[in-house]
């Protein structure tokens, strides 16, 4: 509700649309999917598609169950990286490598949402609400990080990605944390405050101390 305070009702977010409020609770959850993000890779030492894949992922779910919604994306994943592989033998340009890759993603979210009238499952409808354009850019950097550097690294960073936004996904699913930042957006300020304190941090990450464990017991025998 608005307060009663001029001063605050001036700067409430409850003044505006239904419609607005229902965006900006969402949007207002992003500051701390980013922060999470900072967390694994700057501290932690984890590798991801992208910088802000994780978070793109678990907005995606926000509206599914999370098993549910991880096994509709392996499989629409899935079925990308074989339809990759035979597009590899046609050798075509990236651009156009890119559409048909889209189309694919199309149309396996098109036959999820069939698939949940046919057997009337409703969290299935939402599937179409999945990023299509961030699915197929992630399957076509699996494909890319896996000529490169191996299946084995990409299976890893897919591995992180999936993680962190596993670790993101119960933000935008807790109503009470979502009414907090709603209600008090000021903390977008102390977010970026640790993101800023985050990024001063020029230290060990958790992964490479890990890493280098056996060769810490050395030194110090």
């Amino acid at each position: 509700m608005v307060p009663s305070n001029p001063l605050l009702a001036a700067v409430s977010l409850y003044r505006l649309p239904v419609g607005s409020q229902s965006a900006l609770r969402i949007l207002l959850i992003l500051p701390l999917g980013a922060l999470i993000i900072s967390i694994f890779r700057n501290l932690i030492g984890l590798r991801t598609f992208g910088t802000f894949m994780p978070l793109l992922i678990a907005l995606a779910l926000r509206e599914l169950s999370l098993s549910l919604g991880l096994s509709l994306i392996a499989s629409v994943i899935a079925l990308g990286i074989v339809s990759r592989l035979f597009l590899d033998r046609l050798q075509l340009l990236l651009v156009p490598r890119l559409g048909v890759l889209l189309c694919v993603v199309v149309l396996a979210i098109t036959a999820q949402s069939l698939l949940g009238r046919s057997y009337e499952v409703k969290d299935l409808f939402a599937s179409v609400l999945f990023p299509v354009v961030i699915l197929t850019m992630l399957i076509e950097r699996f494909s890319i990080t896996s000529a490169e550097e191996g299946v084995a690294a990409a299976v890893r960073r897919l591995s992180a990605s999936t993680l962190i936004a596993i670790c993101i996904y119960p933000a935008f699913r807790i109503d009470a944390l979502q009414h907090l930042m709603f209600g008090f957006p000021e903390l977008v300020i102390s977010i970026m405050g640790i993101l800023v304190a985050i990024g001063g941090y020029t230290g060990y990450r958790a992964a490479e101390l890990w890493r280098f464990r056996s060769f810490t017991r050395t030194v110090m025998l």
